[in-house]
């Protein structure tokens, strides 16, 4: 997912700019993006730091090990019973409107103006993430109810940003992140025998009633962020190709890929004059330079590349609800691979879109079967 991560922070880019924010951390605001913004601000530093090692059990508190950060369980339950509050408030912030939510993604490094979005999705993931090892810690100190509530707080928080405007490919991920995680938590509580009759038949219905809303076989619109990505990068380019002449926007986009997927000898040389990963503005000029005198840079490659990627996406979309395994889809794309292609992106993620949509639905359906939930029409 790291990966996966840092490769859709590359391609957002290709989206136009978000209009400047307009408002402002508000910890009383009935807004819950100015709460979400206060709360973010306002994050216990310690909580930041230790809830991603908080593990779910149903019976104790579980901390992952860190031979260079050592915790006790004890630490972490006084970190928990201090952050109450504030934990407390971003509770409350999930239940507010969020339907104008503008989520987007920061980039990996770019030379041109940023996106201002509203909010980040990192940092909302963050938050949802606290809410996770809040609910575990609730959990294994026998406190149902308000673990219960931490959860659900995390699929409203997921609502909230799959709600908002951005980047269609940055909300579905980061949405689908969120549930995802939440739904394997709640998993894991009715999987567990010591557990199994502690979840209340109020939080069954609950949950039966939010899985409702979520279509079979797409619930997350995975799929049409995918391709409707692909299809953006894809006018983005042609636009930056003339005939005898590729702007620059468009050669720093592919040096940006090559340092995060490694392009051989390419990477190489672009390492020399620009070592980190981020193009430094410092150099630039140097970083193009490269790029100009790289044969698959010109504009008849670049267009070749073009006319192989809109083949290769009506592959995709045409095998997308045919294919058996994520082996398949990977196939598909592979060709352009091993011909050397700098871009798009996002067609060699077609596998890892692929998967993350069906272990969705897979997570959904059992869910619904452990909760005793009909059917997604018929769920109370």
């Amino acid at each position: 997912m790291y990966l996966l991560a840092m490769l859709l922070s590359v391609v957002t880019w290709f989206q136009p700019a978000e209009a400047q924010p307009t408002r402002k951390a508000n910890p009383n605001s009935s807004d819950a993006i100015e709460r979400y913004l206060w709360l973010i601000e306002t994050h216990p530093a310690k909580l930041k730091e230790i809830h991603w090692r908080v593990e779910f059990h149903p019976t104790t508190l579980t901390i992952e090990e860190d031979e260079e950060t050592p915790l006790t369980t004890d630490e972490v339950r006084q970190e928990f019973i201090k952050a109450r509050s504030w934990l407390n408030d971003l509770i409350k912030a999930t239940e507010l409107d969020a339907s104008s939510i503008a989520v987007a993604e920061p980039p990996l490094g770019t030379l041109r103006e940023p996106t201002k979005p509203e909010i980040a999705a990192t940092p909302l993931r963050r938050l949802g993430s606290v809410l996770l090892a809040d609910a575990a810690f609730l959990w294994a100190e026998g406190d149902d109810d308000a673990a219960q509530r931490s959860l659900k707080s995390v699929l409203r928080l997921s609502r909230h940003i799959g709600g908002g405007s951005g980047p269609l490919d940055v909300k579905s991920m980061a949405e689908h992140f969120m549930f995802r995680n939440a739904v394997e938590r709640c998993i894991a509580m009715l999987e567990s025998d010591a557990s199994k009759a502690r979840l209340a038949a109020d939080d069954r219905d609950a949950w039966c009633q939010f899985l409702a809303s979520y279509s079979e076989p797409h619930p997350f619109p995975i799929r049409d962020a995918y391709i409707r990505q692909i299809e953006d990068d894809i006018r983005w380019a042609e636009a930056r190709i003339k005939d005898d002449s590729v702007d620059d926007e468009l050669l720093l986009e592919i040096a940006k890929y090559a340092a995060v997927v490694p392009s051989g000898d390419l990477t190489e040389r672009i390492h020399e004059v620009n070592p980190e990963m981020n193009i430094l503005p410092a150099n630039r000029e140097e970083v193009l330079k490269v790029l100009r005198a790289e044969p698959r840079c010109k504009p008849d490659a670049l267009r070749k590349v073009q006319a192989d990627a809109k083949r290769v996406l009506q592959d995709v979309k045409r095998l997308w609800d045919r294919v058996s395994t994520r082996s398949e889809l990977a196939e598909v794309v592979a060709e352009l691979d091993e011909a050397g292609c700098l871009w798009p992106v996002t067609l060699t993620l077609a596998s890892t879109y692929w998967r993350e949509e069906n272990e969705s639905s897979t997570l959904i359906a059992k869910l619904r079967e452990l909760c005793g939930c009909t059917t997604p029409e018929q769920a109370p």
